[in-house]
């Protein structure tokens, strides 16, 4: 464990300075740029859980000539930055990484502080939110640029690509169901799909394994192999184990997205969105008055801290938070 922190830490800096100095090209128009630099800012702070990965991936290839791998490296942290001003958008999310949200920032300079009259302010927000979405848009092509620049020549581009949009577009079909699934839930729709209401946990487990296994420990894991020239046999296997710790990954995030951490989520937002996620469909299974109460503030978009505490008190009491920190172990 020792060895992996010490090994995380090591490239966790080297991926920031490579972030850091990294450029990303645009017009010259005021417009553009105050955008692209917005981008740019929120791609210099993170995890790097996702570029550690590529590394440790291709060091299971038996590679150790790190470099070659920087690349896909800074591909998989715009891809992620990327893909999280489109969640944030989705999720009516404020704050990402101990900031105001993209789409939150130009909503903020829009307005300028000044009042504004009721249809101004509302059609700042729609424009902020497309404005959002436009340069997530962008990054996300940055980030394939990033690829074909420095991979197009290396034999095994081919299969390296194709491997990064099948995770893509997977990702994006995570993200239709993590949509949907709230609405469909809250109004009782399953039928029009033709399915049952009994399928939510399925679903739930679905939406885990296509969004963010796939994106955030398939993927880089993976795709560094690839690049080290590991065999299918060994990527399958990786593969398989890297399944279930996204999964393990997502479980967790649920949780410290109710009650909370130091890492700058929006604490709150998946009550107020009515997220979808074990501990909800936990409760549900449980039914009852728990259930009842539940209902009174999931989904409700003005939560006072004594509302929030209740959330937090019924899924500690009816063990909801106790079997998804169990299976995530």
């Amino acid at each position: 464990m020792k060895n992996f922190l010490n090994f995380y830490e090591k490239w966790r800096m080297h991926i920031q300075q490579q972030a850091e100095i990294m450029t990303i090209p645009g017009s010259e128009h005021a417009i553009v740029v105050d955008a692209i630099q917005r981008l740019n800012k929120l791609n210099q702070d993170g995890k790097r859980l996702r570029g550690i990965l590529v590394y440790v991936g291709y060091a299971l290839a038996g590679q150790r000539k790190y470099e070659e791998a920087d690349a896909l490296a800074q591909a998989f942290e715009m891809f992620q930055t990327s893909i999280l001003v489109h969640d944030d958008v989705f999720d009516h999310a404020e704050s990402r990484r101990g900031r105001a949200t993209l789409h939150v920032q130009f909503f903020d300079r829009f307005v300028d502080g000044q009042v504004r009259d009721v249809e101004y302010v509302k059609y700042a927000r729609d424009i902020a939110n497309s404005s959002a979405v436009c340069i997530g848009d962008y990054g996300l092509y940055m980030a394939e640029q990033i690829l074909v620049e420095a991979y197009q020549d290396h034999p095994g581009f081919g299969k390296l690509l194709k491997f990064y949009h099948n995770m893509l577009m997977k990702t994006i079909l995570g993200e239709i169901l993590d949509v949907q699934l709230p609405f469909i839930e809250k109004y009782g729709l399953w039928k029009q799909y033709g399915i049952s209401e009994n399928d939510l946990t399925d679903t739930i487990l679905e939406i885990y394994h296509l969004k963010t296994s796939c994106y955030t420990i398939i993927g880089p894991l993976c795709s560094g192999m690839l690049l080290g020239g590991a065999s299918q046999e060994t990527m399958q296997q990786v593969e398989d184990v890297a399944d279930d710790l996204g999964i393990a990954f997502q479980l967790q995030d649920d949780v410290l997205g109710v009650f909370g951490d130091a890492t700058g989520k929006d604490v709150g937002s998946d009550i107020s969105e009515f997220k979808q996620t074990m501990l909800y469909a936990y409760v549900r299974k449980e039914g009852g008055a728990p259930y009842e109460e539940l209902l009174k503030y999931y989904g409700k978009k003005q939560l006072s801290e004594l509302e929030v505490g209740r959330v937090k008190s019924i899924f500690r009491e009816t063990g909801a938070l106790d079997y998804v920190e169990k299976t995530a172990a």
